[in-house]
């Protein structure tokens, strides 16, 4: 049966949508819409409400019964971080992110919600993209949509969704939608999303007519699109600095009245080639489908983005107490189906128990029998005497497995405890090199110690000495820095990888 997915924009200027029709041979455009609400007076900021009106009047003019609606939260109301992690299995990283993020965000990521995707990896580690909003905002964004009449059953941020439009390249790519009061950044690399950024400049900036009351109105003398081009550059800048791909080409996307211009200039500026994106047709009806505008390209990713083969890719944040409702009704349903399955399960057993008991007696007799065999060829010291009963038989094996066990571990020595992990790294240390621990964390994943020393070297001569140590040859140093008192500070993290240990004992 076919079903349908909505991705919608609410823009200030214009309310858009791109409707989705789903099977199983994949999809096919239905629809774009867009509708202009009522515009403020010259200088004037939008009133939400009249917003809110246009996106009632596309929901209603919809009318399925049944569809999916994904809507964003921009770029500029999430913190987004790309951090870098010692190892690549997903298990690990999911127990050990947030431990990771706390040495970058000021706040408690109790007091957030979080969401990651994993967008490179390797043997020797994996780079994460972590988005994170504040509950207020994310209640305040949900409650405006619903006024909207919107009920999104997926929110995730526009910049990182904008990635679905992205040409196939192995290059790093950037992919900029223009707004009339904003600017989206998304640096791509293999159809993955990197990095992304929300600026507060946009078309009406670009063409001086931003209201005075905005962020983005600042006086001044440089020329607007001189402004804009140098924050572009910065953060492309800052995304190359922070572990993303060097961008190597340009699209853009939006407001198409500043595109041509813009693609010219850019190239110019950047030295890099620089046009407008074609975004992807259909793999279903595409020489029927109908053609978006540039200005589509935010609700066609977010309808992309509302595919079953797309939601790994980009963040969601209805998630715990901001779950969507129906999802949350679906699983207490799910809830009581599996107590119910259960319980006739339990019922069911309880008949076939009372059937089979002779003759399990009997399996059991045969069993014990053999057990007894077992235990007397792999232990033939132990007399037939001590084994007259399948609980004294599991009393001697258990006995005897413990002197195995006593034996192995006086071959390969005590298992790395916390106390003795801290004896072998404060034995380790150099005794010339003055090292002040602010942080030593030890859990089941890993071992991270953040410190303090008085040169680089002396950070080399520490790391080199906690590699020599057989338990720590995993262990690799980051946040190297320097104080404005001359101190350097770095962290210290070593994998706990209990299966490699045993190897090399």
């Amino acid at each position: 049966m076919a079903g349908y997915v909505v991705g919608i924009d609410l823009g200030p200027r214009c309310v858009r949508a791109t409707v989705l029709k789903t099977s199983l041979r994949g999809y096919e455009i239905e629809d774009f819409l867009s509708v202009e609400p009522v515009q403020p007076g010259p200088g004037e900021l939008q009133d939400p409400q009249a917003v809110a009106a246009a996106a009632h009047a596309i929901i209603d003019t919809l009318g399925y019964s049944q569809m999916t609606i994904v809507a964003s939260m921009s770029a500029q109301s999430v913190s987004s971080w790309l951090i870098e992690m010692p190892f690549s299995d997903p298990k690990r990283i999911a127990q050990t992110l947030a431990f990771e993020i706390e040495n970058y965000v000021p706040w408690d990521l109790d007091d957030v919600i979080l969401d990651y995707r994993i967008v490179d990896g390797s043997r020797d580690g994996a780079q994460v993209l972590a988005v994170m909003a504040a509950p207020d905002r994310l209640e305040h964004q949900l409650d405006s949509l619903s006024a909207a009449g919107v009920e999104p059953r997926h929110l995730t941020v526009d910049a990182a969704a904008l990635a679905l439009l992205a040409p196939d390249s192995d290059e790093g790519i950037a992919i900029l939608n223009i707004d009339p009061d904003s600017t989206l950044v998304s640096v791509v690399c293999k159809g993955t999303c990197r990095w992304i950024r929300g600026l507060e400049r946009g078309a009406d900036f670009l063409s001086g007519t931003a209201p005075m009351g905005s962020s983005a109105w600042t006086p001044g003398d440089i020329e607007p699109l001189d402004r804009w081009i140098n924050e572009l550059r910065t953060s492309l800048i800052a995304a190359e600095e922070a572990g993303a791909p060097e961008v190597e080409h340009l699209y853009l996307c939006g407001d198409r009245e500043h595109l041509e211009l813009l693609s010219r200039r850019l190239a110019e500026e950047l030295g890099v080639p620089c046009e407008v994106l074609q975004l992807p047709a259909p793999p279903k009806g595409a020489e029927k489908a109908p053609r978006p505008d540039p200005e589509h390209a935010l609700c066609y990713a977010l309808a992309l983005a509302g595919l079953s083969q797309n939601r790994s890719s980009v963040p969601e944040l209805r998630k715990e107490a901001f779950a969507y409702a129906a999802d949350s009704k679906l699983q207490a349903r799910l809830t009581l189906l599996a107590v119910a399955t259960v319980v006739l399960l339990a019922l069911s057993a309880i008949g076939m128990h009372i059937a089979q008991t002779a003759g399990l007696k009997a399996e059991l007799a045969s069993i014990n029998e053999d057990l007894i065999s077992a235990v007397q060829q792999a232990f033939p010291s132990v007399p037939s005497s001590a084994l007259l009963s399948s609980e004294s038989v599991m009393s001697v094996m258990n006995e005897q497995v413990a002197n195995v066990d006593e034996r192995i571990e006086n071959l390969t020595g005590p298992k790395l405890t916390p106390l003795l992990a801290l004896k072998e790294l404060s034995e380790i240390m150099p005794t010339e090199v003055k090292v002040d621990v602010s942080e030593y964390l030890l859990n089941n994943e890993m071992i991270r110690i953040q410190a303090k020393t008085d040169s680089f070297g002396s950070v080399d001569s520490i790391e080199a000495a906690i590699l020599g140590n057989q338990h720590f040859k995993q262990a690799q140093k980051s946040n190297v820095n320097k104080a404005r008192n001359g101190k350097m500070s770095f962290t210290v993290t070593i994998p706990r990888n209990d299966s490699s240990q045993e190897d090399e004992g």
